[in-house]
C-alpha cells in the first residue's frame, strides 16, 4: 500500500512537472509569436522594382490563354479568333499555330465530376505550360511540357501535379504563388516551379469568400484584410496596411509602385500608391464583368452599355500614368452578353462575347487589336482632347508670335528665390549650403585636402568646412552589378538641410545614352543615409519646395513634380515624342510656370490653373539646357553654342551670344566661354554679361594647343573654370587627365561694370 501511495506521489509530482513544463514551452511559444509579429510590425516597408509583373491572374478573372513559342494556347470553346475545337469539353486546352487550332492537351476525368471541371490560370514558363483544373470546390496546379501536348485516342497527356490550391496562382520572379483554404482559415504559399519545395508565406483565420482577394508584386504580398488591404514584404517582413474607398474588394493587381482594386459590385477600380497609400479612382461606371486588364501601364476595359433595346460593348483603354482615357472598338448586340472575356496577349488585346438566342444557340462575337496601335491612338486623341479642352473651355491656350500676345494677359510671378538645380551649364559638379562647399572634385577651392583615400572616379562627394576637406557621402555600383558599370554624380543643389544631386549608374556605357540609369538622391547635411527619390532624364529643379524632373515611360516624355521627400508625385505635363534620347529634352520652372521645347516654340504651363502660352520663337536647334531668372527665360541650343534669351511678360527673343563653349546665369549675369583658333592654338576667353545693359566683359583666358574639356561653376562668392586637358593613357590612346580650376571673386567680375 505505502509503494501504491509512493508511485501515486511521483506520478503526481512527475504530472505537475510536466504541465508546468508544458505552460512554459506554451509562454515561451507565445513570447515567439508576440516577437515574431513586433519583428513584423517594426520591420521596414520596402518596394522593390520588378522586371516584369507577375503572370496569371490579372485585375478579376484568371488567364484563359497564353504565349509561348510561336503559339497561342487558349482553354474553353476556342474563341479566340477560330471555331470551337471539340466544342464542351471544358478540361481541353487548344493550339492556335500557324493560324490552326488543333487540341493541345486534357485532363482525364469521368462521369459528372467532369462536367464540373474545367481549366484556367494558363501561364507559358520555360517550355511548360502552367494551369489550375478546378472542381466544384478546390483546384489543382498542373504543368505540361510543351513538347509534348495531346496524344489523342483517349490517352492523357503527360501531366505533372503541383499542388492544391484554391483557383488562381501566379509565377513571380521564377516561383509559383498561390493560396488554399481549410476550415481553419487560409494559407498564402510560395513554392518552385516543379512544385518540390514550399514555403508558408501568410496565414490567418479569416473567412475566405472572394476568389481573387490578393495579389504579388515588387517584392510583397498584397492581401485582402477584412475591409483593408495588407501588405507583407517577402524578404523583411515589413507590414503595412492599406484602407480602400471599394466596397467590396473582388480583384487585385499590382503593376509598377501601384496596386489596383477592382469593386466588380458598384463597377469601380481604383489605382493605390504603395509607397504614400494615396488612392485614385479610376473608373467608376458600368464595366462588363470578367472585362479588365492590366498591361504594361494601361488598363484595357469593356464598358456596358444599353441605348433603348439595343447592347453596347464600348472598349477602353487608360493610360495608367497620364489618366488619358480612349474609345478604340465597339460591338453592339441585339441582347446582353451572358458571356465575355478581354485580355491581352501576343502583344494583341483580345475581346471576345458570347450571346444566347432564342431558339438556345450561341453568337459569338470576337475583337482583336494590336497595342500599339491602340497606345499610338491614345496619345494622339489625348493630346487632341487637350488641346481642344484648353482652347475651347476653361483652360486655354495663348499664342505669342513676334511679341504680341493674341488673347489675354498673363502677369508673371516675381520669385522670392530662382529654381535650385542644373543651370544653363552641362552639368554641376559643386554648390555650397550652410558655409559649406559640396563637390565631386575636392581641388576646386582651397583647402586642406581629405586624409582618406580619394578615388578620382566623380561618384564621391566631398564637403569643405572649417578649411579642411573630407568624404561627405560615397555612391558605388550595387552587389548585383556585373561587367563594365558607369557611375557618376553630378547636378548636386543645396536645398533646406540637404545635398540633392543626380546617380548614374549605368549598365551598358558602350550603348550610349540609351542605357543609362539616372536616378535623383538626397542625403541629409548631417550624412547618413542615401535616399533615392525619383528616376528622371539627368537633370532636376527644386522650386518652392517641390522638386520638377522629367523621365521616359513607355517610350513618351513625362514630366513630374513632387515633395522633396519623394512623395507625391505628380505627372503635369507629357510630350508623344518617342525619339528615346536622354539629352534631346529640356525644360525649367520659374515665375509660377512651367516651360518645355516643343518643336520650334516654347510652351509655357502656369502652374496654378493650367494656362498654356506657346511662344513662337522658331526655334530650329535642339534646346539642351534652359533656366528662369526674373522673368526671362534662358536657354542653350548646342547645335551652335547659340544662348538666347525670351521675355516671357512680352514673347521678345533674342540671341545673346554663339560659338558658347559653356554658359551660367547667376544673379543677373550671363557667365559663359568662348573659342577662337590663332595660328595653330585655341583660344579660350571667359566672359560676363551683364542681362540688364547687356554689356560683357572678359575676366579670364587659356591658351592650349588643342582643345580641351572645361566647365563653368558658379559658388555664392567665386566663379570657377575646371579644365581638362588632354593626355596619353597606357595604350597611347588620347584621354583627359590633366585637370586645373581657376578662380574669381564675384565681386572683383562685377566691379568692373
Amino acid at each position: 500500500m505505502k509503494g501504491r501511495k509512493v508511485k501515486i506521489l511521483y506520478l503526481g509530482v512527475f504530472i505537475v512537472a510536466s504541465c508546468m513544463v508544458y505552460i512554459l514551452q506554451k509562454r515561451d511559444d507565445s513570447n515567439i509569436v508576440m516577437e515574431q509579429q513586433k519583428e513584423s510590425r517594426e520591420a521596414e516597408w520596402k518596394i522593390e522594382e520588378d522586371d516584369e509583373a507577375a503572370a496569371g491572374s490579372n485585375l478579376f478573372h484568371s488567364s484563359s490563354m497564353t504565349v509561348g513559342n510561336n503559339s497561342l494556347f487558349a482553354v474553353d470553346i476556342g474563341r479566340y479568333g477560330g471555331k470551337p475545337v471539340d466544342e464542351g469539353k471544358a478540361c481541353y486546352i487548344y493550339q492556335r499555330k500557324a493560324g490552326e487550332w488543333s487540341a493541345f492537351a486534357f485532363n482525364s476525368t469521368y462521369g459528372e465530376l467532369f462536367q464540373k471541371n474545367k481549366i484556367s490560370n494558363l501561364i507559358y514558363r520555360d517550355g511548360y505550360i502552367y494551369y489550375v483544373l478546378s472542381g466544384a470546390e478546390k483546384g489543382q496546379i498542373y504543368r505540361v511540357p510543351e513538347e509534348e501536348g495531346y496524344t489523342g485516342h483517349g490517352r492523357p497527356t503527360t501531366l505533372e501535379w503541383l499542388s492544391w490550391c484554391d483557383s488562381n496562382f501566379y509565377i513571380y520572379q521564377g516561383e509559383i504563388y498561390f493560396k488554399y483554404h481549410d476550415y481553419k482559415g487560409r494559407y498564402f504559399v510560395k513554392s518552385t516551379l516543379d512544385g518540390e519545395k514550399r514555403e508558408e508565406l501568410y496565414a490567418d483565420n479569416q473567412e475566405d469568400t472572394a476568389r481573387f482577394d490578393y495579389t504579388i508584386g515588387g517584392g510583397c504580398l498584397y492581401l485582402k484584410d477584412g475591409e483593408q488591404i495588407l501588405g507583407i514584404n517577402l524578404k523583411t517582413g515589413g507590414r503595412k496596411s492599406f484602407e480602400t474607398e471599394a466596397e467590396y474588394i473582388d480583384g487585385l493587381y499590382y503593376e509598377n509602385g501601384c496596386l489596383y482594386v477592382y469593386d466588380s459590385v458598384n463597377g469601380q477600380i481604383y489605382q493605390m500608391d504603395v509607397g504614400t497609400g494615396s488612392e485614385l479612382e479610376l473608373i467608376e461606371g458600368e464595366i462588363l464583368l470578367d472585362c479588365v486588364w492590366i498591361y504594361d501601364g494601361y488598363l484595357y476595359y469593356v464598358e456596358d452599355k444599353k441605348e433603348q433595346r439595343e447592347f453596347y460593348g464600348i472598349l477602353k483603354a487608360v493610360n495608367l500614368t497620364t489618366k488619358a482615357v480612349f474609345s478604340w472598338g465597339t460591338v453592339p448586340f441585339a441582347r446582353h452578353p451572358c458571356d465575355a472575356r478581354l485580355e491581352v496577349a501576343e502583344g494583341h488585346v483580345m475581346a471576345d462575347f458570347v450571346v444566347k438566342k432564342d431558339n438556345g444557340a450561341r453568337e459569338y462575337k470576337y475583337l482583336e487589336k494590336e497595342i500599339g496601335e491602340i497606345t499610338e491612338a491614345l496619345y494622339k486623341g489625348s493630346v487632341e482632347m487637350q488641346d481642344k479642352a484648353k482652347t475651347e473651355g476653361e483652360i486655354k491656350t495663348i499664342v505669342i508670335q513676334n511679341g504680341n500676345q493674341s488673347d489675354g494677359r498673363k502677369i508673371v510671378e516675381e520669385d522670392d528665390e530662382t529654381a535650385i538645380g542644373k543651370n544653363l551649364s552641362w552639368s554641376t559638379y559643386s554648390t555650397e549650403g550652410n558655409g559649406c562647399i559640396y563637390s565631386t572634385e575636392w581641388r576646386i577651392c582651397d583647402g586642406e585636402p581629405p586624409k582618406e583615400k580619394v578615388e578620382d572616379n566623380y561618384a564621391n562627394i566631398y564637403r569643405l568646412k572649417d578649411g579642411k576637406w573630407k568624404l561627405f557621402a560615397k555612391n558605388s555600383a550595387t552587389e548585383e552589378d556585373d561587367g563594365d558599370i558607369e557611375i557618376s554624380v553630378s547636378n548636386l543643389a543645396y536645398y533646406n538641410g540637404y545635398l540633392y544631386y543626380i546617380f548614374l549608374r549605368d549598365s551598358e556605357p558602350q550603348m550610349g545614352s540609351s542605357g543609362k540609369d539616372y536616378s535623383i538622391c538626397r542625403v541629409s547635411e548631417q550624412g547618413g543615409i542615401v535616399e533615392s527619390l525619383a528616376k528622371c532624364n539627368g537633370s532636376f529643379f527644386i522650386y518652392q519646395d517641390e522638386i520638377y524632373y522629367a523621365d521616359w515611360k513607355k517610350g513618351i516624355k513625362q514630366y513630374f513634380r513632387m515633395k522633396t521627400d519623394g512623395s507625391d508625385k505628380e505627372l503635369i505635363y507629357f510630350d508623344n515624342d518617342n525619339r528615346e534620347d536622354y539629352w534631346k529634352f529640356c525644360f525649367t520652372v520659374g515665375g509660377g510656370c512651367f516651360y518645355l521645347q516643343d518643336g520650334e516654340q516654347i510652351v509655357e504651363m502656369d502652374l496654378e490653373n493650367g494656362i498654356r502660352r506657346l511662344f513662337n520663337v522658331n526655334i530650329k536647334e535642339n534646346v539642351e539646357r534652359m533656366v528662369y531668372e526674373a522673368g526671362n527665360l534662358y536657354a542653350v541650343c548646342d547645335n551652335r553654342r547659340i544662348v538666347w534669351q525670351l521675355d516671357v511678360k512680352t514673347g521678345n527673343a533674342k540671341i545673346l551670344t554663339e560659338s558658347g563653349v559653356d554658359s551660367r546665369i547667376h544673379d543677373g549675369y550671363l557667365y559663359y566661354a568662348e573659342w577662337e583658333e590663332q595660328e595653330r592654338k585655341i583660344l579660350y576667353n571667359f566672359k560676363a554679361m551683364n542681362l540688364e545693359t547687356g554689356e560683357s566683359i572678359q575676366w579670364n583666358s587659356i591658351c592650349s594647343e588643342t582643345h580641351f574639356s572645361c566647365g563653368i561653376e558658379v559658388l555664392d562668392d567665386q566663379v570657377i573654370i575646371h579644365c581638362a586637358f588632354k593626355g596619353k593613357d597606357e595604350e597611347d590612346k588620347e584621354v583627359y587627365e590633366e585637370k586645373q580650376y581657376f578662380r574669381k571673386k564675384i565681386n572683383e567680375i562685377v566691379k568692373t561694370y
